[in-house]
């Protein structure tokens, strides 16, 4: 904490009401001018020196710890619920991926287990990896389930349909006379048709990027499977753990920067909350 933190602190504390009341009371109820004036300076002083003693710097590095717990288990309490109800989603497919590379992750953190104890591999990293990973089998599941309803509809025989009509009832206006009461239905009913492919079309379009956004996600997917895993195969190989730390860090921080253009397809997953006192994780059922 900033020394500034606790001044402010020490303000709301019950050792500054004890101080202010054996100074600055304790000398006022005398009376005494100069009784006043001392009991003024020994505030001064104790302001200068209270809010830095050891005692009282633990004292509020304590509280301010266990609130910053307590808050921190309750995000991390919705935070597995959301990982739960998401993973509940998937179909059984889905699943089996995500808890076979939780199991390659749980191998490359045995295998780290051996490091340095100061290597300070990046378990907290992987926790981010994974949610993104769980996040990419949401997005699947859901990009399926819209282009399962929409391919369906056929748009490019839907659209040329429509043009085909259009077409034809263009023809028709251009030979009928504008001031003739056909004139005005005909133009109504072209300017119907128009507006009808014009969203026609725009479901195509969104169609065609949701089917580009689905081989991104199941791309993204692969890629993150298969670095975990040769990273997993190259620490098996190692004979030292502690020279892959760096590189292990460095490949997380590659996967995590490329799934954020696959974020883009996520908008519903939260962010990790950054919790100092407790680690997320990324097995699901896992208890804080």
């Amino acid at each position: 904490m900033r020394r500034i933190d606790y001044f402010k602190a020490f303000l709301k504390s019950g050792d500054h009401a004890a101080l202010a009341l054996l100074t600055l009371g304790a000398t006022f109820a005398s009376g005494v001018p100069l009784a006043l004036v001392i009991g003024a300076a020994l505030y001064v002083v104790g302001w200068v020196y209270l809010p830095d003693r050891a005692g009282f710097r633990a004292k509020v590095d304590a509280r301010a710890d266990a609130a910053d717990s307590a808050r921190e288990a309750t995000a991390l309490t919705e935070l597995q619920a959301q990982r739960e109800k998401l993973f509940a989603m998937l179909d059984t497919a889905a699943r089996r991926r995500y808890e076979e590379l939780a199991r390659v992750c749980t191998d490359i953190e045995e295998q780290l287990s051996a490091a340095p104890a100061d290597a300070g591999y990046p378990t907290g990293k992987i926790d981010g990896l994974m949610w993104s990973y769980l996040g990419l089998l949401a997005t699947e599941r859901n990009l399926q389930a819209y282009l399962a309803k929409e391919e369906v509809e056929d748009f490019p025989a839907r659209i040329a349909a429509v043009e085909a009509d259009l077409a034809r009832l263009d023809a028709e206006l251009a030979k009928t006379a504008p001031e003739s009461p056909a004139y005005e239905g005909k133009f109504r009913l072209v300017g119907s048709k128009r507006e009808g492919l014009d969203a026609v079309r725009r479901r195509h379009e969104q169609f065609s990027r949701s089917l580009d956004n689905l081989a991104i996600v199941r791309a993204e997917q692969t890629r993150i499977e298969e670095q975990l895993k040769l990273l997993r195969a190259d620490l098996f190989a190692a004979q030292s753990v502690g020279q892959f730390t760096q590189r292990i860090s460095d490949t997380i921080d590659s996967l995590s920067t490329g799934s954020r253009v696959a974020a883009e397809l996520t908008p519903s997953m939260p962010e990790l909350p950054s919790l100092r006192t407790r680690r997320v994780g990324y097995k699901v059922g896992e208890n804080a």
